[in-house]
């Protein structure tokens, strides 16, 4: 993209304006009038959709993990327990615990319990798992109601389009969406029936 001349801007869009239908993004500073706008900001995307008075059920569902950079204990293959509903991956960076989930939205601050709880279900597992410099995390998925993402042109704004909520497969899923959405801004069709991903579907 960056090769091709594309521009790679980290900024905070406060606001989303029109003039004769031409998107204009504000920050606190600056200005951007651009030609089409794809908004595909994950969990963040309901703060857009909402300016644009678009109805879309997107909610968060944050996940937690632990991170053991030394865990002093082998594990060579990712391990499921369902019995304590969690995952162990070892990964290049230590040993991965995950599998909680909340739904608490963007604002509200983390519950890094739920991180302990994994690392408490471990050493019952592993009782000489180490814990040194262990790394609580958490992070925002963007889910809809029925677990299919939004890959569709606004209702309401013609050079809009939405590329956002695909729940745990956002790392899976994303190439092809950004496929979809380029096929539909270039020339405004795609080998896909969207019906089942239209931001008007609820």
């Amino acid at each position: 993209f960056l090769e091709k001349g594309g521009k790679f801007l980290k900024l905070n869009i406060q606001d989303i304006a029109f003039d004769n239908e031409i998107p204009i993004l504000k920050t606190d500073a600056q200005r951007f009038i651009f030609d089409k706008i794809v908004i595909a900001c994950g969990a963040f995307s309901k703060k857009l959709t909402d300016k644009l008075d678009e109805k879309i059920p997107l909610d968060t569902e944050r996940g937690y993990h632990m991170m053991l950079p030394e865990p002093r204990i082998d594990v060579r293959v990712p391990m499921l327990i369902p019995s304590m509903g969690f995952a162990i991956t070892p990964m290049s960076e230590g040993l991965r615990l995950a599998g909680t989930v909340e739904f608490a939205g963007l604002d509200a601050p983390p519950n890094y319990n739920r991180s302990e709880i994994l690392l408490r279900h471990a050493k019952r597992l592993f009782p000489e798992l180490h814990e040194t410099g262990k790394e609580p995390w958490m992070g925002y998925r963007p889910s809809m109601p029925d677990s299919l993402p939004v890959i569709s042109r606004s209702n309401r704004f013609d050079r809009v389009f939405y590329a956002f909520g695909h729940g745990h497969l956002g790392l899976s899923l994303g190439a092809v969406t950004g496929r979809i959405i380029a096929d539909l801004l270039v020339d405004g069709t795609s080998d896909i029936d969207f019906a089942p991903f239209r931001a008007d579907r609820f």
